[in-house]
């Protein structure tokens, strides 16, 4: 038995290895989603973040529609579908669900309320001083 040959390299990696691998992934990939909704939210005007910022709270007491938005907002049925129009333009994750083929629910993609809190999108928002 002459062992084993200790010159020849391997392509595989070892399991440690390929987890730092997959690791280093997921983090770029995590980068990645900060940068975009850094970009995206502080691409939106006060007005457009607020009707956002509307939904993301009354979503937690019950089911949003165009007239409680309004409402809540003091605006015209009419000027909320522009901006969800505009935040949907954006590429904001705001869902429209039609109920009945006639009532449009309005809410939060539920993927983005699990990364990020209101707050921490408030702070994205919020202008750097240096």
């Amino acid at each position: 038995n002459e062992g084993v040959p200790t010159n020849r390299q391997t392509d595989i990696l070892t399991a440690d290895r390929q987890e730092t691998s997959q690791n280093k992934d997921i983090l770029s990939l995590v980068e990645s989603l900060k940068s975009d909704l850094k970009i995206k939210f502080r691409g939106l005007t006060n007005q457009e973040f607020k009707v956002f910022s509307a939904i993301y709270t009354l979503e937690e007491q019950g089911p949003v529609d165009y007239r409680i938005l309004a409402s809540y907002l003091r605006l015209s049925e009419s000027s909320i579908r522009d901006y969800i129009m505009k935040l949907e333009d954006k590429g904001v994750p705001v869902v429209k669900e039609k109920v009945n083929n006639k009532k449009v629910l309005l809410s939060v993609r539920s993927e983005l309320r699990q990364l990020v809190t209101l707050d921490a999108l408030m702070k994205i928002r919020a202008p750097v001083f240096r």
